[in-house]
């Protein structure tokens, strides 16, 4: 059923593949078909498709967006609702679906938004995440372990451990990440996706409900049954 989904709702695309990915709706066509755009070309049927917690969303007609964040989305219906920070998704027919991170509010209908690599059309749709606390930081190149610290941020206040979370930089672009520990008031050790190569000058809590440890099985694109401190909350 497409029950509850709408055009730029955010979503996570599972199938045995590709594993997860996350990407967008474009349009409900019945009550049981919809179209999808994804990071890249699925190899096989879709297994599952989970909505995230969506806020709002735009369409854009120009701006090629990328990782520095220099080119504005600067023909978008309406900027109202976003602010620095945001984490958000964006889309393009050539390049698929990418997450990105609100810089700069420019006007009432342009913002520039830094993206996790650099796009080749003029991006069509943005939606914006439910998104927590979000604090500029200026060193700290994180890195997948998460042992190196995004030392000199604004503030942690609103982070916790677990939180999932956007880091930033205008080298590597948008990543996702987790906090590992909060070491002060303006320091945290963040995980990220790969290792990144410039420090970090934007991370952003998103908004997520449970969190816990796992001490046993390696997750795999199918699934695989994992080990945890406790399931409650999932």
């Amino acid at each position: 059923s497409t029950i509850g989904f709408q055009a730029g709702d955010a979503i996570l695309l599972q199938s045995a593949t590709n594993g997860v990915e996350y990407g967008l709706v474009l349009s409900v066509t019945s009550s049981t078909v919809m179209v999808v755009a994804n990071e890249t070309d699925q190899a096989n049927e879709v297994g599952k498709i989970t909505k995230l917690p969506t806020v709002l969303t735009t369409t854009s007609t120009t701006g090629t967006l990328d990782q520095d964040g220099t080119v504005a989305a600067s023909v978008m219906v309406s900027t109202k609702g976003f602010q620095v920070g945001d984490i958000v998704l964006v889309y393009d027919a050539t390049d698929g679906v990418e997450l990105g991170v609100v810089l700069t509010i420019d006007s009432t209908t342009a913002m520039k938004i830094g993206t996790n690599s650099d796009l080749t059309a003029a991006v069509t749709r943005i939606t914006k995440l439910a998104s927590g606390a979000t604090s500029a930081a200026t060193t700290g190149t994180l890195d997948q372990d998460g042992t190196v610290a995004a030392s000199v941020m604004t503030s942690t206040a609103g982070f916790a451990v677990g939180d999932a979370v956007v880091a930033y930089n205008t080298t590597d672009g948008a990543q996702f990440g987790m906090v590992i520990s909060i070491d002060s008031s303006t320091a945290m050790k963040v995980a990220v996706e790969a290792d990144m190569t410039a420090a970090v000058t934007r991370i952003t809590k998103l908004s997520t409900f449970s969190t816990t440890t796992g001490s046993a099985g390696v997750p795999l694109v199918g699934g695989v049954a994992t080990t945890v401190s406790s399931s409650a909350g999932f």
